[in-house]
């Protein structure tokens, strides 16, 4: 919690829980006692519900304080960036935007690269947002700031980069979360900070948790790693 935290990345692969860790931020701005703003596609959130925090019910209060916005089109989140200031009632203090990767407004075939079109497109949505965050801080009481929270599709397993796009990411999202299978633990997966110059020397950033999506409404947190090094070796 607080204002003036960087914005983040959560990269992973598909299944490995990405909406889930978005609506657990989602939550746990809510249960502090902020209100936060999920923007998501329908369709992408029906077919894979998201799962709850341990600990956590439907019938929680602090739902009650988590907004769900459903964009579908590409273009659309554009749009509603740059219409931020329209919105009634209590302001975001996080906003959490679930597949930031999907549906940009001019796409083309990847060969081991984006095409300028698409790459320009996840720059100008990047941006889009960041001033949204910008336009609902603005609106925010006291020293309180609107954080951005995006998930994005990683790549393989191995590489060095979660994603193919961090250089476009990083000049917006400075702390990254990566989510990969558990390579002892099948059917597992690993939370990680990427470390960069933001995050060396901060104790938590340099622990891993493994979870399991089990089966059920709830996601299991099944070991704390701290201290433990990076899965690649940084």
């Amino acid at each position: 919690g607080g204002g003036g935290e960087p914005a983040c990345l959560v990269a992973g692969p598909p299944g490995s829980g990405k909406t889930s860790v978005l609506f657990h931020c989602a939550h746990a701005a809510a249960a502090s006692g902020g209100t936060a703003l999920v923007v998501a596609s329908r369709g992408a959130l029906e077919a894979r519900l998201p799962l709850l925090p341990e600990g956590s019910s439907p019938d929680d209060t602090a739902w009650d304080r988590v907004q769900l916005r459903y964009l579908e089109e590409p273009g659309e989140i554009e749009r509603f960036a740059a219409s931020v200031h329209l919105l009634e009632g209590p302001q975001p203090e996080v906003l959490l935007v679930d597949d930031v990767d999907a549906r940009l407004p001019a796409t083309g075939p990847r060969d081991g690269h984006l095409k300028k079109a698409t790459e320009m497109a996840l720059v100008r949505r990047m941006a889009h947002l960041h001033e949204a965050c910008r336009a609902l801080s603005a609106r925010l009481p006291g020293e309180r700031t609107c954080r951005l929270v995006v998930s994005a599709t990683s790549g393989g397993v191995g590489t060095e980069d979660p994603v193919q796009e961090l250089y476009i990411y990083r000049r917006w999202t400075p702390l990254v979360l990566r989510l990969q299978p558990a390579a002892a633990w099948p059917g597992s997966f690993e939370l990680s900070v990427l470390p960069t110059d933001l995050t060396r020397g901060h104790d938590v950033c340099s622990a891993r948790v493994r979870y399991s999506l089990a089966l059920g409404s709830h996601v299991r947190v099944e070991e704390v790693l701290r201290g433990a090094p990076y899965p690649d070796g940084a």
